[in-house]
């Protein structure tokens, strides 16, 4: 019962993003200029869906409850984190990959498949951007965005579907698609799909090897990186 309210919730949560998302959507623009016209429009999408994602996670709490089943194992394995010198050579080889996969993707893939110009398609992949005029805010959402993609993620969705035989996969591909809605256009949102599942992939073997709170902030460094690769947007 619950893998598929999990799965429910994601396939939610991706309907969701890719509606907020849609270019002629103008009664969500209307909104935006009239009550939150000081924040960037992206930066209103993503409280948005912030907002529900953190819903979903207090919605989780109250299925647990009502079901008579205990929150503790969750929280304690949020407070799981175990450093060791290991680790840096995983980050090594994590930011090697992150570097190299997405060289690939963008020029194997949509320079030599797509025949598109790959350079333009990775300008229009705008997520997270920082803000210079509202750096406050920008880094604020930066950090509730990686709380809660990780609290999520790596850990509701992770917990409620490790006992079935394709759960890591689950996880990961949740993720990826997930955030692959987030942009506009057939090409980003392939190269989101595979940049996110590359992502996913690695922030979710750190999460199993080095605890969740490792697992949180090579999410944390990911994000901040995509962050200030946009600021000047």
């Amino acid at each position: 019962m619950t893998t598929i309210v999990i799965i429910a919730a994601l396939l939610f949560l991706a309907c969701l993003t890719f509606w907020l998302n849609k270019e002629n959507l103008r009664v969500l623009r209307r909104w935006h200029l009239h009550h939150v016209s000081n924040l960037p429009y992206r930066q209103g999408i993503e409280i948005i869906l912030l907002s529900f994602q953190l819903c979903l996670i207090f919605g989780y709490f109250l299925f647990l409850w009502s079901k008579g089943e205990s929150t503790s194992y969750f929280v304690s394995f949020l407070g799981q984190g175990n450093f060791d010198w290991r680790f840096f050579f995983f980050l090594i080889l994590y930011i090697l990959a992150l570097i190299e996969v997405t060289m690939f993707v963008l020029i194997g893939l949509i320079e030599v498949v797509f025949k598109i110009d790959s350079r333009a398609t990775f300008q229009k992949m705008t997520w997270l951007a920082f803000t210079k005029q509202q750096p406050l805010a920008s880094i604020l959402l930066l950090l509730l965005t990686t709380l809660t993609d990780a609290a999520f993620y790596f850990g509701i969705v992770h917990l409620s579907l490790r006992e079935e035989r394709w759960g890591f996969l689950l996880t990961v591909l949740s993720f990826a698609v997930v955030k692959a809605c987030s942009f506009k256009g057939n090409p980003e949102k392939i190269v989101a799909f595979l940049l996110f599942l590359n992502i996913g992939i690695w922030c979710m073997v750190a999460t199993l090897l080095y605890g969740w709170f490792v697992g949180m902030l090579l999410l944390g460094l990911t994000y901040m990186i995509i962050s200030f690769k946009e600021q000047h947007r």
